[in-house]
């Protein structure tokens, strides 16, 4: 969860009970007006809240997005640099003389070009921070809306 998303989160409650004492001094102004007369709490639970943006589509495709992230940076760790074995036979017969079979057994392994380790690196870590920024400004986005 962003810094913004979870600073807005805790000044909830702050917020509601400010209007709680603003109300409540509007209600002393009323002759025989209480408090809860006068002014119903008017924002939910912060845990209702998070659970509220915890389950809409997009903050919910934005979480996936970074799984997303992660499934790639451990796909550009191994890439196509793994050791390969290959194995062929082949056999020839002829009509008159011997039959020949030929066996091959191949073990490759690619190399990376100088500094392409480095590059993938700072490659993974970029889309990884672009998923999480994604992710705190769709949960920020979720909110205003929410509170709208």
């Amino acid at each position: 969860m962003s810094r913004r998303v979870s600073g807005l989160l805790r000044s909830l409650p702050a917020l509601a009970s400010s209007m709680l004492l603003l109300c409540a001094a509007g209600a002393g102004a009323q002759p025989g007006g209480g408090v809860a007369q006068a002014c119903p709490v008017v924002l939910p639970r912060e845990g209702l809240i998070q659970r509220v943006l915890e389950r809409l589509p997009q903050v919910q495709a934005a979480r996936l997005g970074i799984q997303v992230e992660q499934a790639n940076r451990s796909r550009l760790r191994s890439g196509n640099y793994e050791w390969v074995a290959r194995t062929t036979i082949q056999q020839r017969r002829e009509t008159i003389g011997p039959r020949y079979t030929e066996t091959d057994l191949i073990v490759e392994r690619p190399v990376r070009w100088f500094g392409k380790a480095a590059k993938d690196a700072a490659l993974e870590e970029q889309g990884e921070t672009v998923a999480r920024f994604s992710l705190a400004d769709t949960w920020h986005e979720a909110g205003r809306g929410l509170l709208k």
